[in-house]
């Protein structure tokens, strides 16, 4: 239920994105923005579907982007050998 009403908030096809991603935490700022639920940030032209890359709201450098995965990671411990592209 909760990933249906995640995926209607997000719009026309917000299945596909809920379906592709394998998960979703509202809470989590990163999956907001992959899922363009933050206004003002926006999205950089990336090759990969399953990442999104945008500006850091707080740059170390005049060029310092951000690429976080579409489907929410926990941490950093959570990752297993099945996220590792071949």
């Amino acid at each position: 239920m909760a990933g249906e009403e995640a995926a209607a908030a997000a719009g026309p096809g917000g299945e596909q994105l809920l379906a592709a991603s394998g998960g979703y935490d509202g809470k989590c700022v990163f999956c907001r923005i992959a899922r363009r639920e933050e206004p003002g940030t926006a999205l950089l032209p990336c090759q990969y579907e399953d990442l999104v890359c945008f500006r850091d709201i707080r740059p170390g450098a005049p060029h310092h982007y951000l690429v976080v995965p579409v489907e929410h990671m926990g941490n950093c411990k959570t990752l297993k050998s099945e996220h590792i592209p071949i």
